[in-house]
């Protein structure tokens, strides 16, 4: 028979046991993809990849483009400025949106906000900013200017606004992207030049083929569409991250301010304070990204950085898309 002494010493220890023993905490992984007020979202991990481009890569993406003799100096001076050094930059995780903000997702931020509704054809109306003058005599397919194009005539200020609206009431936190986190989700952590590899394919996006009007356009290639696609069109570009016409079809605004490289986010670039931008003053002008049915291959590289100067003006061919992160209070 088991004695009285035995038994409490066997439940004391028992109950040690049970006072240090913790219960591990299991945190579940982040989805691969959410859906934000109507927005389809995808996951980019945590962890590093490599920003920017070396210059004789840049330039001769350049070259390839058919930029010559002085043009192509000064595209490799522009390359040795702001295009590189490649480095190595470590984001946290993120989601951004698969596509494009289409005309139908900013719709609802009309009708919800009274905001202004953008021109589904340029030039912008009144209170548009500048006129856009480079949409002069561009040809346009009004018929495929439908719910799921990617909205256009959308200037920075607008964009920023539109982001931090599309999260209202969810467990997220939506804005513009900043550089990084858009580089990072249109090509992935090897340093590819595209969103699908190291070479251009004309296959796997829309850019300024043998249907554009622009005197430098690529007569080799027909992409289908003299301007934007339905957002989607080209599946075979996607980035791999399951983000969907991060190389061609509009630009894209982000967040960040230009700034020199390396990537540094507490030097300032990230401010959203107002800033005097000018030709002048190019360290207080925003930048936008991906290239744009208007383009060259050079442009639509995912490492290709370009120069907003007016950032109350709108474009035919630049928009936008949002990322989100888990709200801190949720």
């Amino acid at each position: 028979m088991r004695s009285p002494h035995r038994a409490r010493l066997a439940v004391s220890l028992l109950a040690c046991c049970a006072l240090v023993a913790t219960p591990r905490v299991v945190r579940a992984a982040p989805l691969d993809s959410v859906t934000i007020n109507g927005a389809a979202f995808v996951l980019v991990p945590a962890g590093p990849f490599t920003m920017g481009s070396p210059v004789e890569q840049c330039a001769r993406a350049q070259e390839q483009a058919g930029a010559l003799g002085p043009a192509l100096e000064a595209a490799r001076q522009y390359c040795a400025t702001w295009e590189s050094p490649p480095h190595q930059v470590t984001l946290q995780t993120f989601y951004i949106m698969r596509t494009e903000v289409t005309i139908a997702h900013y719709d609802r931020f009309v009708e919800a906000t009274g905001a202004r509704r953008p021109e589904s054809r340029r030039p912008a109306g009144p209170g548009g900013g500048r006129r856009d003058e480079s949409a002069t005599g561009i040809p346009r397919s009004d018929e495929r200017r439908g719910p799921n194009e990617p909205v256009t005539d959308v200037s920075w200020n607008e964009a920023r606004v539109f982001c931090a609206w599309l999260g209202r009431g969810s467990a997220f936190t939506t804005r513009l992207p900043t550089e990084a986190e858009w580089e990072k989700a249109a090509h992935g952590s090897d340093g590819r030049a595209y969103s699908w590899g190291s070479a251009f394919d004309g296959r796997r996006l829309n850019f300024a083929d043998t249907r554009s009007s622009e005197s430098w356009r690529d007569a080799s290639v027909d992409d289908g569409f003299a301007d934007t696609a339905p957002v989607g069109s080209f599946p075979q570009g996607t980035s791999p991250y399951g983000a969907v016409d991060m190389a061609g079809n509009v630009s894209e605004w982000v967040l960040s301010l230009l700034r020199p490289y390396p990537y540094a986010p507490g030097d300032g670039r990230e401010n959203l304070s107002p800033t005097t931008c000018s030709e002048e003053r190019l360290s207080g002008c925003r930048v936008y990204r991906g290239g744009s049915y208007r383009h060259t291959s050079a442009r639509t590289r995912a490492t290709s950085r370009v120069i907003a100067t007016y950032l109350s003006d709108v474009f035919v061919d630049i928009g936008l898309r949002c990322v989100a992160q888990p709200s801190a209070s949720r």
